[in-house]
């Protein structure tokens, strides 16, 4: 790990911000799932669990995330959640008419582990930098978190309005897997008894 004293973790925060708004594409599910069933006809019966699974399986990316954060440390974990969610919403443009089904484990299941991942490693990385403001930190992680779906929810509609869905899960999905790499590759788990200079 790099000496804490070169980390800027200004530039940690920023960077988790981004990745927790990113993630926050969760909380529009139903943007892309209704086009999706009116696209290739499909019942509401068919994917009627898709967006409560997919909440659900956050459990075990939340799980797996810490332990991976103490495994191979916060790039590494944020790297892995900016993959699985983008290839939620890639995979999930390949789903054939025939099978709905498969909605579940692509955009339930690895949306779901994918956001898990992204949350806990974000979160635990922004915090762990500011042990002297760690409350405002994790206020601001859930707001830019759970806030996101006020911004995202317009733009994803109107995407998918000039784009069609398939296009707009595609574009969505690459978007993630660059945003989130970019901004990951700066994140890193503050050492352990960290105290910012300056403070005793």
């Amino acid at each position: 790990m790099s000496n804490a004293k070169t980390v800027n973790r200004t530039g940690v925060l920023v960077r988790a911000l981004i990745i927790l708004f990113m993630g926050g594409i969760l909380n529009s599910a139903a943007v892309f799932v209704s086009p999706l069933a009116a696209h290739y006809g499909w019942t509401t019966e068919s994917i009627a669990g898709v967006a409560t699974f997919m909440a659900f399986m956050q459990t075990p990316g939340h799980i797996l995330s810490g332990w991976m954060l103490g495994k191979a440390g916060g790039k590494t974990t944020l790297m892995t959640g900016c993959i699985l969610l983008g290839l939620a919403f890639l995979l999930s443009s390949f789903v054939p008419q025939s099978a709905p089904w498969m909605l579940y484990i692509t955009f339930s299941v690895l949306q779901g582990i994918g956001v898990g991942f992204i949350y806990t490693g974000a979160t635990y990385c922004a915090t762990g930098w500011y042990p002297d403001k760690r409350g405002l930190t994790s206020g601001l992680c859930m707001a830019f978190n759970g806030g996101a779906a006020t911004f995202l929810a317009p733009m994803l509609v109107g995407l998918i309005q000039a784009m069609g869905i398939k296009a707009a899960l595609l574009i969505v999905g690459v978007a993630i897997v660059v945003i989130g790499f970019v901004a990951a590759i700066g994140m890193q788990s503050a050492p352990v008894g960290y105290i910012p200079e300056g403070r005793s």
